[in-house]
């Protein structure tokens, strides 16, 4: 059955920072944070670039678990396909022109001296937080001012403009005349000013004062927590973590969730309050787990029995 593993990996990257190939390598993701370019005068967003590291080869149950979720095959037969894969990628890089694509994350290549190097391709990957952040492009003051420069030499007023604006002038004064009400002047302002006219007064008038309008809002502030979804019998919750532990020594662990954030992670686990979840911490990534065991084939067998339901896309994964 033939099957590109490449489309599997580029859908984890979009959730994941680190997907292994084994026995090939790592798509590792690097974050890159939001900077301004000073030449085009543009806002970049976050983004997220994707790296190879050769040194990664021990897996980790993610990819071959993708695998048989969408083939609807076994976990066993997933990391089947995945080998042979791996087989077809090395055989072709071995090739006199030693070269392999990987699909839209770019191109393996092998080196004269044997090495396999891979260049990724020039495109980002966004996650759903970053999804739809646009380029800002933005102008400083100098570029603004450079651009009204022109029109602000342009403003020169000649004679027939000069009497027209003051004819308007003259005009506005004798409406105002006209119409103004009384003010009151500050003679010694007009003295200083050399001004020799009467003093102007201004009438009494009732003073209006206006009281302000007390007005009370009800604000539903939202709760730190996260609410449970369900409430289940103490008697319930004992059947259902019966056969489930969590022991440091054992050297596999079920994930059911996996975040680059310890917060997003513990809201995942808020969702999920009937059933005991912990974390783990795999080279900053926060994983949540439901369970550990001796074996992958153990923890497959206590999640079909007891979990399958409340977390369908779990994975066995070696510490």
């Amino acid at each position: 059955m033939m099957n590109n593993i490449f489309s599997h990996i580029e859908y984890l990257l979009y959730s994941h920072d680190c997907v292994i190939v084994p026995h090939l390598g790592a798509f590792v993701v690097r974050h890159i944070p939001a900077e301004y370019h000073a030449a085009s005068s543009t806002f970049l967003p976050p983004r997220r670039q994707i790296l190879f590291n050769p040194e990664l080869t021990h897996s980790d149950g993610l990819l071959a678990a993708s695998v048989a979720r969408r083939n609807r095959i076994s976990y066993e037969q997933g990391a089947a396909v995945v080998a042979d894969e791996v087989s077809k990628i090395k055989t072709e890089l071995s090739q006199p022109e030693g070269r392999c694509s990987a699909g839209s994350l770019g191109i393996f290549m092998r080196l004269p001296h044997g090495a396999i190097t891979f260049e990724p391709s020039r495109r980002f990957f966004d996650t759903p937080v970053l999804f739809g952040l646009p380029e800002i492009e933005v102008s400083t003051v100098e570029q603004r001012e450079a651009a009204l420069q022109p029109v602000r030499k342009s403003r020169t007023l000649t004679f027939p403009g000069f009497m027209r604006v003051a004819a308007s002038i003259i005009l506005l004064i004798i409406i105002g005349f006209l119409t103004t009400t009384p003010v009151t002047v500050n003679e010694n302002e007009l003295h200083m000013a050399s001004l020799a006219l009467p003093g102007i007064t201004m009438p009494s008038q009732e003073s209006n004062e206006v009281k302000p309008i007390e007005i009370s809002l009800n604000i539903a502030m939202p709760t730190d927590s996260v609410s449970s979804h369900s409430v289940i019998s103490p008697t319930e919750l004992s059947r259902r973590n019966a056969g489930i532990r969590f022991d440091d020594a054992d050297p596999y662990y079920l994930v059911v969730a996996s975040s680059e954030s310890a917060t997003r992670a513990r809201i995942f686990m808020g969702l999920h309050p009937d059933v005991h979840l912990e974390t783990v911490n795999n080279n900053g990534n926060i994983r949540v787990i439901a369970a550990t065991g001796e074996s992958p084939q153990a923890l497959r067998d206590l999640h079909s029995e007891k979990l399958a339901e409340e977390f369908p896309d779990a994975w066995p994964c070696h510490r």
